[in-house]
């Protein structure tokens, strides 16, 4: 149940316009799930829009740990309401990024918000989309060769291809990129598994820390 005040904020802001950079300062956070202010302030997001936007119970804030320093850093995400208002008032079909990790998350706000500041146009797909490619280009070799496909969508269970956590394409060009966090390494089967998923689609795979 929402409470009091985000429900009268919720009426008091219901009529007015949706600034452009709102809107696409919103959907970065679809597409990274947590956002810091150094990356609101890299798309230009007012501290004005912020706080109507939390007033609301669109987006909320949160406190991590920071492993590197063990301080307290301050993060911010959409919460449930936050998701649906944007399926409703922005865009219905939108695909949402599923959290890894507030860490890992922030890798990926610097790529997305380091693009978006370079004022290029630039497409962005999740994780989720690109599996969906996956399946697709599975579907079209399928078309002229069953076994080829069944054996592709074998492997692709088994895990022989893995993908990567987002892609972007500007000019026609795309890349994939994997981010890698943790204390852990990644094995050469995994690195594997990421650069055929990309060669199975027609692009490369950048392994970003």
């Amino acid at each position: 149940m929402a409470k009091k005040d985000e429900r009268y904020y919720r009426k008091q802001y219901k009529n007015q316009k949706i600034l452009r950079r709102d809107k696409e300062t919103l959907k970065a956070m679809t597409k990274c799930h947590y956002l810091a202010k150094e990356h609101f302030d890299r798309m230009k997001f007012s501290n004005k829009s912020l706080n109507r936007f939390l007033k609301m119970g669109v987006i909320e804030s949160v406190e991590k740990i920071d492993k590197h320093s063990n301080d307290t850093v301050q993060l911010y995400r959409l919460t449930d309401y936050g998701k649906d208002y944007y399926r409703r008032e922005i865009n219905p079909q939108e695909s949402f990024y599923s959290s890894t990790g507030h860490e890992h998350d922030l890798r990926v706000a610097d790529v997305y918000t380091e693009l978006y500041s370079t004022g290029v146009p630039f497409e962005w797909k999740t994780e989720r989309e690109l599996q969906q490619d996956f399946k697709d280009r599975i579907d079209e070799i399928r078309e002229r060769d069953y076994n080829q496909a069944e054996q592709m969508l074998n492997d692709y269970r088994a895990g022989v291809y893995s993908s990567p956590d987002f892609a972007y394409s500007i000019g026609g060009e795309t890349v994939m990129v994997e981010v890698i966090t943790g204390s852990g390494t990644y094995t050469e089967s995994h690195i594997q598994a990421k650069t055929d998923f990309g060669n199975q689609l027609g692009h490369t795979v950048q392994f970003i820390k």
